[in-house]
């Protein structure tokens, strides 16, 4: 009785915000109920409640991790095999996912996986959530073909459900795009990303993040084609949803695509302000010593070396080597890259002992 009430109290807790109370009591609930019962299910369901509490209030996966390992544990033992042990399976895999252990995740989506075909057989449309984890876990360790198969199962099934949420379907075209450009198939990914966006654009509307996505991604594959046209139709597109959606980070990271477009077609004056932009953005967000505008500063300084604004290149080059240097130290590759170029402009600058220092320090 005393473990029950602390049980539910905690939950009170919980309901609350009030996570630490609410924990310290779930601990105290769970080391009366191992006492008593054993390996019972109530103790299965009290460890995956604290599982939760841990990932909802604090984000704490790796203390979430043993807790559903133990319940999972126990389910098995008890259950043997039902919907909730799955869903427990499921929810395991999505913890190790987000803690990068890839193969304990992909090890609990296929236990997850075949105990759902099992139960329900393999049309059951409930599979498809798992097959889509499991790609994603796929195309993030570099196992892209395998990554489509699952999606590929995934589409199916969704299509098969009359009840389908589109957006569902639109989410599974978009990691079978990525994963397809990552294989080589630029071709076949631009339409398997044009289906997306059309569902997309169709169920959210223009200004959605994912409509951002989609078109930053669609912008980045045109350009890798050479499609310079399409690209920056597709880039000034997904810009203008990601201002829409007040997502700094990425509007800086489509400005940075649409800068590097226009440096490939040697617009200088455009790629100037869309790399000046990105910059701005980034030091608001991040603080100016971060290693993200250090990247752009070095970008800047490219793209003024290219348009021979050699004062001016110089100027962005010695920032970023400041970044760099505070980032990553002295002995990182990438500052003897901008030393030997800054010592090349101060030569053609007519600075020759600026110049010989920055080579000397490249030596």
């Amino acid at each position: 009785h005393s473990a029950d009430m602390q049980y539910q109290m905690a939950v009170s807790y919980f309901a609350i915000s009030r996570y630490e109370k609410g924990a310290k009591l779930l601990e105290s609930c769970l080391s009366t109920r191992k006492k008593i019962l054993g390996e019972h299910m109530d103790v299965a369901i009290t460890m995956e409640h604290l599982a939760d509490a841990h990932i909802q209030f604090k984000e704490d996966y790796a203390k979430a991790l043993p807790y559903l390992e133990d319940s999972i544990a126990i389910r098995r033992t008890v259950l043997k095999g039902n919907d909730n042990l799955a869903a427990s399976l499921e929810k395991c895999g999505n913890v190790c996912k987000k803690l990068r252990e890839p193969d304990k995740a992909l090890s609990y989506y296929d236990e997850a996986l075949q105990l759902k075909r099992l139960l329900h057989g393999e049309r059951y449309t409930g599979l498809a959530s798992t097959l889509q984890e499991m790609g994603d876990v796929m195309n993030e360790m570099g196992e892209y073909q395998q990554g489509v198969k699952c999606i590929d199962d995934a589409i199916a099934l969704r299509r098969q459900d009359e009840e389908v949420d589109p957006a569902d379907v639109a989410a599974l075209l978009y990691c079978k795009g990525f994963a397809l450009h990552h294989l080589g198939e630029n071709d076949t990914a631009l339409e398997v990303l044009g289906e997306s966006l059309e569902i997309r654009q169709a169920h959210y509307g223009k200004d959605h993040f994912s409509v951002g996505d989609t078109l930053n991604m669609m912008g980045f594959l045109h350009s890798r084609k050479g499609d310079s046209d399409n690209a920056l139709k597709c880039l000034w597109g997904a810009l203008a949803s990601r201002k829409a959606c007040n997502d700094n980070a990425k509007e800086a990271s489509t400005l940075q695509n649409i800068g590097n477009v226009h440096r490939v077609r040697r617009e200088f004056n455009e790629a100037i302000t869309s790399y000046e932009e990105c910059r701005r953005i980034r030091e608001q967000e991040l603080g100016k010593d971060h290693a993200k505008v250090g990247e752009t500063w070095t970008m800047l300084g490219h793209m003024h070396a290219d348009a021979d604004h050699v004062e001016e290149a110089t100027r962005c080059f010695s920032e970023a080597l400041r970044i760099r240097r505070l980032c990553y130290g002295k002995e990182d590759d990438k500052s003897t890259v901008i030393l030997q170029k800054m010592g090349a402009l101060h030569i053609k600058a007519g600075e020759q002992e600026k110049g010989r220092d920055c080579f000397e320090e490249f030596m």
